[in-house]
C-alpha cells in the first residue's frame, strides 16, 4: 500500500484537474491503486462504519484480515456496523504501520478527500469505470414553456427530501439526492421490505420523496420543516412515508441508462401499487394525463390554493434522464399581481414582426419598477397587440409571477413573469394582491 498512498498524497497536493487526470494516468497499470480508487467512489460500497462508530469501544480482537485487499472483500460482505466488524476493523488498522493508520480510518469510513470525483476517474479509465450515482432532476416549465409537447402527466410537487431505494437481491439501501446513505428510516424500510417481498421485487430502483405521514393536511411549508428536522437527524427517523414517483429496472439504474418512456414506467408503477396497504410507502397520486397545456395553469393554481408547492410535468414520451432534463419540469406556485402595460416591444426569431412581450409597472416596497414579461402569449395575441398595440398599452393587466428578486442594477424585477390572458378593464390602479 505504500505505492497507493504515494499516489493519495500526489492528488491531494495538486488543486488542478489537467495534473490530476495526469496522475490517474500514469498510474493506470497499478491495480490496487485502481480497485481502492474505485472501492472509495462507489457511492454502493457501504462499510456501515462511520468515524464515530470507529472510535467505538468494543471488547479488542486481533484482526484475521492482513491485507487491504482482503478488508474491502470484508466490508463489502459485511457492512451493517456490528460491534464484531467494528472490532476487526480496529485490529486491522493496529495491525498497520502508524504512518498509514489515518489514511485506513478515512478509506474504511469513505472520509478521505482526494479532490477527484467518479466523472473525473470514468473519463480516464472508461465509462463505469466507477458506478456514478446520478438522478433526474427537473428544469423550470417557465423559463422554456414551449418544452411541453405531446401528452404528459401532471404530479403534485413534493417539498420534502429526495430518495432513491435500491432494492438488490431482496435488501433495501436508501439514498440522498448525492448518494449518500440515508439510514435510520426504520418504518419506510419496513413497509417497503414488506411491500417489495408481496409483490415479488428482488431487485428495482425507486425513485421518490420523503414526506410527513400527514402531508396531506399540511402546507408546503409545514410539511418541509418537519421533514428536514427529521430526515436529517441521525439515529431513528419515524413520522415519514415515501411517496414514490418513478421506477427503473436495477441493472439500468446501477449503469445509469434508460430506454423506457414514462408513460412505460407510470403504468408499472400504477400496476404494484395496486391494492397497496403500506402507511409508509405510497404512489404518488396522477393529477392529470393528456396534451391540454391549460390543465398546467389550472392544477398549478389548485395548489396554489392548498399552498402546495406546485406542480411537476412529466413528459409521457421521456426517458429517465440521469441529469438535469426538459422530460420533467417543475412548476413552483405563482402569484397573480394586476399591473399598468406601459409599452410592448417586438419579439425575435420567429417572433420577429410579432409581439415579444410588453412592459409592465409593479410596485415594490413603495417604490415602483418595470420589468418585461414574454411568456404566456398565444399566437393571435402576437400579432393583434404588436399591430394594435393600443389595445393594452395603458392598462392593468393580470400577470404572474413566482417571486421578486434584485437585478444588477440595484433595482427590481419579476421572476418568471408571465401573461395570463387578463386585462383588467374594471380596474385602474396598480395592485399587487
Amino acid at each position: 500500500m505504500d505505492k497507493v498512498f504515494d499516489i493519495f498524497k500526489k492528488l491531494q497536493s495538486t488543486t488542478k484537474r489537467n495534473a490530476k487526470i495526469q496522475i490517474l494516468k500514469e498510474n493506470q497499470d497499478n491495480t490496487l491503486f485502481q480497485t481502492t480508487l474505485k472501492w472509495l467512489l462507489n457511492p454502493f460500497e457501504i462499510t456501515g462504519i462511520s468515524t464515530k462508530k470507529l472510535n467505538k469501544q468494543v471488547p479488542y480482537n486481533t484482526s484475521p484480515i492482513q491485507t487491504w485487499r482482503d478488508m474491502m472483500v470484508y466490508l463489502s460482505e459485511n457492512n451493517t456496523g456490528k460491534d464484531t466488524d467494528i472490532a476487526i476493523v480496529q485490529g486491522f488498522i493496529e495491525s498497520q504501520p502508524e504512518k498509514y493508520r489515518d489514511y485506513y480510518k478515512q478509506l474504511i469510513t469513505k472520509s478521505l478527500k482526494l479532490g477527484i470525483d467518479a466523472k473525473t476517474v470514468n473519463s480516464v479509465y472508461g465509462k463505469n469505470f466507477v458506478p456514478v450515482f446520478d438522478l433526474q432532476l427537473a428544469e423550470k416549465y417557465f423559463e422554456k414553456p414551449e418544452k411541453v409537447t405531446g401528452e404528459f402527466t401532471l404530479t403534485e410537487k413534493l417539498d420534502g427530501y429526495r430518495l432513491a431505494a435500491i432494492i438488490h437481491n431482496d435488501k433495501v439501501e436508501f439514498y440522498s439526492r448525492q448518494g449518500q446513505p440515508v439510514e435510520g428510516l426504520i418504518e419506510v424500510e419496513t413497509d417497503l421490505s414488506q411491500f417489495c417481498k408481496e409483490k415479488k421485487i428482488h431487485n428495482a430502483f425507486f425513485d421518490g420523496e420523503l414526506v410527513a405521514i400527514n402531508c396531506e393536511e399540511l402546507t408546503s411549508a409545514e410539511n418541509y420543516k418537519i421533514v428536514t428536522t427529521t430526515a436529517r437527524k441521525k439515529g431513528i427517523k419515524t413520522g415519514l412515508k415515501y411517496m414514490v414517483f418513478d421506477t427503473l429496472r436495477y441493472e439500468d439504474f446501477i449503469k445509469q441508462t434508460c430506454d423506457i418512456e414514462y408513460w412505460k414506467r407510470r403504468a408499472l408503477l400504477e400496476k404494484i401499487f395496486e391494492d397497496n396497504k403500506f402507511a409508509h410507502v405510497r404512489l404518488l397520486p396522477v393529477l392529470y394525463q393528456g396534451s391540454d397545456k391549460e390543465m398546467i395553469t389550472e392544477y398549478l393554481n389548485k395548489a396554489r390554493d392548498k399552498s402546495k408547492e406546485g406542480i411537476m410535468i412529466n413528459l409521457n414520451e421521456g426517458k429517465y434522464d440521469f441529469k438535469r432534463t426538459y422530460n420533467l419540469l417543475k412548476v413552483k406556485v405563482m402569484q397573480d399581481a394586476d399591473l399598468r402595460i406601459i409599452d410592448v416591444y417586438e419579439g425575435i426569431g420567429e417572433n420577429t414582426g410579432k409581439l415579444g412581450g410588453v412592459v409592465v409597472e409593479f410596485i415594490y416596497q413603495d417604490k415602483h419598477y418595470v420589468c418585461g414579461c414574454g411568456s404566456g402569449f398565444n399566437e393571435k395575441e402576437r400579432v393583434e397587440y404588436w399591430k394594435h398595440p393600443e389595445l393594452i398599452v395603458s392598462k392593468i393587466a393580470t400577470i404572474s409571477y413566482f417571486e421578486i428578486t434584485k437585478n444588477d442594477e440595484g433595482g427590481y424585477g419579476l421572476r418568471f413573469a408571465i401573461w395570463t390572458h387578463r386585462i383588467r378593464d374594471d380596474k385602474t390602479e396598480i395592485s399587487m394582491n
